[in-house]
């Protein structure tokens, strides 16, 4: 009543195989070479007012290491070291805060890349943008080099007829 045909015993096959591959999926572990590493940073664009302003940052790693610690670092195009500002720590671990300390003085330009490298996989990194801003107020003034005919000071815009001989 029943018949054996080619295509139930590779219908069979196929059945076995993918149960073993589910097998496969479920309890064996995802190896080394397949296990990435991802860095955030919360928050990852600020501005900071200068001299000495401060703001929190933390890094959030997810990796199928143990190994959850993070090396931070501080550039900018128009700054160097202490110039750029400071970090209370320059390493942390995965949800602990560092905080950000703004520098003395205003770098041209005000950007600051705050960098967090995982030690777990060193090209593993996330950026957060800090732009700094000052309090200094810009005052625009004239000065008078040159008097007209008149003796009135060049930058006066008051409408007046020459004196004439």
């Amino acid at each position: 009543m029943f018949r054996r045909t080619p295509h139930a015993s590779l219908l069979r096959l196929a059945a076995v195989i993918l149960v073993l591959l589910a097998c496969v999926l479920i309890f064996v572990p995802v190896s080394a070479a397949q296990d990435t590493t991802v860095v955030i940073i919360i928050p990852a664009t600020v501005s900071v007012r200068v001299p000495g302003g401060m703001q929190q940052f933390d890094a959030r790693v997810r990796t199928a290491s143990q190994n959850h610690n993070v090396r931070w670092t501080l550039t900018g195009p128009g700054c160097r070291g202490a110039a750029c500002g400071t970090l209370s720590e320059t390493t942390s671990t995965s949800g602990s805060a560092i905080t950000y300390t703004a520098p003395a003085k205003l770098p041209n330009p005000p950007i600051i890349t705050l960098t967090a490298t995982s030690d777990a996989s060193g090209s593993a990194k996330a950026r957060a943008s800090v732009t700094l801003t000052s309090d200094a107020a810009v005052v625009f003034t004239t000065a008078s080099v040159f008097p007209n005919c008149d003796g009135l000071p060049a930058n006066d815009a008051t409408p007046r007829a020459l004196n004439k001989p």
